[in-house]
């Protein structure tokens, strides 16, 4: 298998589908949200940041040569242009925050006491070694101590990793005795 998963998960329909990289179009961003809602995030966990971008008419000659990656300056000067509005998407959960990549999630939190500890993240990584990967690894990854990143390809996956995080932010609640 090649490095990028994608190359795996791609036809798989139980993987997210492939959105691009950010900032998102419309559809693109209701699908990402969809995906968060599906796992259990409260639709008050997610922030949506919205810009707005000069693009070229999509059906136009010069929208045509941007998608090839050719800029001819004379035929992008007189091409007419719209404004479109792309969406990032960032949610949080119990201090991991969660963007939408190319085709995936990638979960991370800075706070050390919210990491998935070791043990649970050896034993999920049993199951979920492609499709939750420790560090964002592309190949698998062994865990080699405490986990506070991972790059997630599927709703399954997504799903465990929320329960981990629960489980976790769980722990950390009852240790500070509140």
């Amino acid at each position: 298998m090649a490095l990028n998963p994608s190359d795996k998960l791609s036809e798989d329909p139980k993987c997210f589908s492939t959105l691009g990289d950010p900032p998102f179009p419309i559809k693109c961003k209701n699908h990402a949200v969809a995906e968060l809602m599906s796992a259990g995030f409260p639709r008050s966990s997610v922030t949506l940041t919205a810009i707005e971008r000069e693009v070229f008419k999509p059906d136009s000659q010069a929208a045509e040569l941007a998608r090839m990656g050719i800029v001819v300056p004379a035929i992008s000067k007189d091409s007419e242009k719209t404004w479109i509005t792309l969406y990032s998407i960032l949610a949080e959960l119990h201090k991991w925050k969660f963007r939408r990549a190319w085709y995936y999630w990638v979960a991370y939190t800075d706070d050390p006491l919210y990491a998935i500890p070791q043990g649970e993240a050896e034993f999920s990584n049993k199951e979920y070694r492609m499709s939750m990967r420790v560090d964002g690894h592309g190949d698998g990854q062994d865990v080699l101590g405490d986990v506070a990143l991972y790059h997630v390809d599927t709703p399954r996956a997504l799903d465990a990793l929320t329960i981990l995080i629960r489980d976790q932010h769980a722990r950390v609640v009852d240790s500070r005795g509140w």
